[in-house]
């Protein structure tokens, strides 16, 4: 097999370049991965593609040890092959991972919604034994450390005690991330499920959350324990081969010279600040103050330090409270339309929430996290957004219908406000009065 991709590496041409090539431009590039596109290597030896996509872990094997040993020069600690661009038939949704997937290579696409902090994780652990300084390096390949049983040395053999050496170990950078179904992909009511994925030295922080990636991966099990007792079932996660942002986020947005001179045009305006805060819930009459402080919201700021040293935060958050039917809140049978192209009662939609995830309760209801592809009106034109929490309040024990000279029935709170005319002047008005 190593032999396959000797030659595969030498005669396969890229689209640029061979990938002979690019191994020999790996030291100036800095980088220790060789990306595969698995069209080129289908095209090359189907055989060995499939095999690929069966057995991953012997066949990314071989072709590692091949890289390293086309490596010009001393290779590094670490390299890798890495698979991009699986076929449409080996995506899979996150929704339909089986167990018929474990063990095998596929691509999932979905969005990044939870990163850990790096880590280092030990992956080649170096003990000494303390009655004869024997070292004894040991292969981690499990969630917990594994210890020598016994000493190496043929003229010691004692089960210890052993040193860790933490200076002669070897490490590798880890990352936990978690990947959900698109907000499209749902269907009705239905809540996104996750798939939880490992990243392992250059792969991790490439992506960041709210990001859209496609991940191509082996799928693992790992069984579930119940206190000291071990369960027949299992948990999936993925062991990330390779990972890709597939939109790119605010800052990596680049502008066209077009897009500048609308954005220096729109700031000679006068007016600018003020069209920015109107356009901010306009189908919302009023609240320019909390507009205001939604938009600021929104462009954020820069971070600054006081003479007295008092560090002041450029971002700012918003909490927006007030009661029920003041812009914030709808009646439970109130539809709303999905990005699938659907439509719910926003009522069915909290209370499948909260059987299949369970609420926190607040004061006389409670809150449930949510993630719900809906569309968004704004002076733009209709835009999709994604729901990130659903709230159920009870209703006041008092409600009122109102109804207008146009023929409208709204059933409102009695804080609801309205805007009536009065002496020539439009007042604000509550619905109790």
């Amino acid at each position: 097999m190593r032999e396959e991709f000797s030659k595969f590496y030498r005669i396969y041409p890229d689209v640029e370049r061979s990938y002979y090539q690019q191994i020999r431009s790996m030291p100036t590039r800095n980088t220790r991965s060789l990306v595969i596109q698995f069209g080129h290597l289908m095209d090359y030896n189907k055989e060995l593609a499939e095999t690929l996509l069966t057995n991953p872990d012997m066949v990314l094997k071989a072709a590692e040890e091949e890289l390293a040993q086309a490596y010009p020069g001393s290779p590094p600690k670490f390299l890798h092959v890495r698979i991009r661009n699986l076929p449409e038939s080996e995506m899979v949704g996150i929704r339909n991972i089986r167990s018929e997937h474990i063990g095998r290579l596929i691509g999932v696409e979905g969005v990044l919604t939870r990163s850990s902090q790096v880590k280092p994780k030990l992956i080649k652990a170096v003990f000494r034994c303390e009655r004869c300084g024997e070292e004894i390096t040991i292969a981690q390949d499990r969630l917990y450390m594994k210890k020598p049983a016994y000493c190496m040395n043929p003229n010691c053999g004692r089960s210890g005690p052993f040193k860790f050496l933490e200076e002669k170990s070897e490490f590798i950078d880890w990352q936990r991330i978690r990947v959900q179904e698109k907000p499209e992909e749902l269907r009705g009511g239905q809540l996104p499920r996750f798939l939880s994925g490992v990243l392992t030295d250059d792969l991790v922080d490439v992506a960041t959350p709210g990001n859209r990636v496609v991940m191509v991966g082996v799928v693992r099990a790992f069984q579930e324990t119940g206190g000291t007792a071990s369960k027949t079932t299992f948990q999936v996660q993925m062991d990330v081969n390779h990972i890709e942002a597939i939109e790119k986020g605010v800052e990596e947005i680049e502008l066209s010279e077009e897009d500048v001179e609308k954005i220096k045009k729109m700031a000679e305006d006068p007016l600018v600040v003020d069209k920015i805060i109107t356009s901010i819930a306009s189908s919302v009459y009023g609240y320019e103050e909390v507009k205001e402080a939604i938009a600021l919201q929104l462009f954020g700021g820069c971070t600054r330090v006081l003479p007295d040293g008092v560090r002041l935060r450029g971002d700012s958050n918003v909490l927006l409270v007030g009661d029920p039917g003041v812009a914030k809140c709808v009646s439970g049978d109130t539809e709303v339309l999905l990005c699938n192209g659907g439509k719910a009662r926003i009522g069915e939609l909290v209370e499948n929430a909260v059987e299949e995830r369970g609420g926190v309760l607040v004061d006389d209801g409670c809150y449930i996290p949510i993630s719900l592809g809906v569309y968004s009106l704004d002076t733009g034109g209709v835009s999709k957004a994604l729901a990130v929490l659903g709230w159920k309040r009870k209703a006041p024990g008092r409600m009122y219908r109102v109804v207008t000279r146009s023929g409208k029935t709204l059933e409102v709170t009695p804080t609801h406000p309205f805007f009536v005319f009065s002496r020539g002047l439009v007042r604000l008005c509550p619905a109790s009065k």
